[in-house]
């Protein structure tokens, strides 16, 4: 229907870019948190010890990603237009849609990532979780944690996924038409997550080891973005190459916002990254000052991931197929 009606039945359908921020904190707050628990759920395959402060860090960061996934859904939540009718969400059956498989996983995540931090408490911190039942949960699948990392990790990679497939499943946008956007997401919802780590983790060598990790995915962020611009769309069809076109056209302002977003977003953060990489010693050991980088280096992650999503929702509705092409895909 979206590709009937765009552009050629405004009177029937007088507003189709409906879509605001509550869309764009959504595909933020679910994509740094499949992120994040994806990342933790890697770290796990290392064999941290029992007692290691770096579990510490891998409970509470699963834990933290559960959170932010139920406030993700809750901003789906409030996009509703019948909110008292959300049940028939999860409902209805349909495989084909992208949303049908992402409200699936959000649901099956944020129990998986609850047992997965509970698992990953260390010893003699059982105090810490303040709750017979979660200490006792702690303790029964405190054996389990590979088989909770692997499942962790498929979880948090498909949600990544999820959060490009749910934009670029709308062929009718042409912006978001494109087989990269789902990689993209996948690699900024990796970036988010391993930012937000930074941010929360209690030790310097967790927060350096997601530092460096950072550098290895805001580098092919970028060459995605160029690829995504240049090649995807830039010399592609009409519709997709005049839906990027305001974004190289010097005289609007278009073509400076996004030179600030990519300098504030991912170039600015990726020079503190690397710089904090090059000044630590051959003991690892982290300045003050290096570890106020790290956290404005994620800082800056965070706040790039948000705009990446938000642009991508607002400049995605603004974009359309011709009538002629309308006309020609319906004939």
């Amino acid at each position: 229907m979206e590709i009937t009606v765009t552009g050629a039945n405004a009177l029937a359908f007088p507003a189709l870019a409906v879509w605001d921020w509550r869309v764009s904190l959504h595909l933020f707050f679910t994509g740094a948190a499949a992120g994040m628990l994806a990342l933790t759920a890697a770290a796990g395959f290392r064999g941290m010890r029992r007692e290691s402060a770096e579990r510490m860090d891998a409970a509470g960061a699963a834990l933290l990603a559960s959170l932010l996934m139920l406030l993700g859904m809750f901003f789906l939540w409030l996009d509703l237009e019948r909110k008292s009718r959300s049940s028939e969400f999860f409902l209805s059956f349909s495989p084909s849609s992208p949303m049908f498989w992402g409200g699936w996983g959000m649901c099956l995540m944020v129990p998986v990532g609850i047992l997965y931090g509970l698992s990953a408490v260390p010893d003699g911190h059982g105090q810490w979780l303040r709750n017979g039942i979660l200490v006792d949960l702690s303790r029964r699948f405190s054996g389990r944690l590979p088989m909770l990392a692997r499942t962790c990790l498929g979880i948090g990679v498909a949600l990544g996924l999820y959060t490009g497939l749910a934009l670029s499943a709308f062929v009718a946008r042409p912006l978001w038409d494109s087989p990269l956007l789902p990689v993209l997401f996948l690699v900024s919802a990796l970036s988010n997550g391993a930012a937000l780590i930074v941010l929360t983790a209690r030790t310097n060598a967790v927060r350096f080891c997601f530092t460096k990790a950072n550098i290895w995915l805001i580098s092919p962020e970028i060459i995605l973005i160029i690829i995504f611009f240049f090649f995807g769309h830039l010399t592609s069809a009409v519709p997709q190459r005049e839906s990027v076109r305001p974004f190289f056209d010097y005289t609007q302002g278009y073509f400076f916002f996004g030179l600030m977003v990519m300098f504030i977003a991912f170039l600015l953060p990726l020079a503190l990254a690397m710089n904090v990489w090059g000044s630590s010693d051959q003991n690892g050991r982290i300045s003050g000052i290096d570890r106020l980088r790290m956290q404005l280096s994620a800082a800056l992650v965070l706040a790039g991931g948000f705009l990446l999503k938000h642009v991508g929702v607002v400049f995605g509705q603004l974009s359309r197929l011709s009538v002629l092409v309308l006309i020609c895909w319906n004939s």
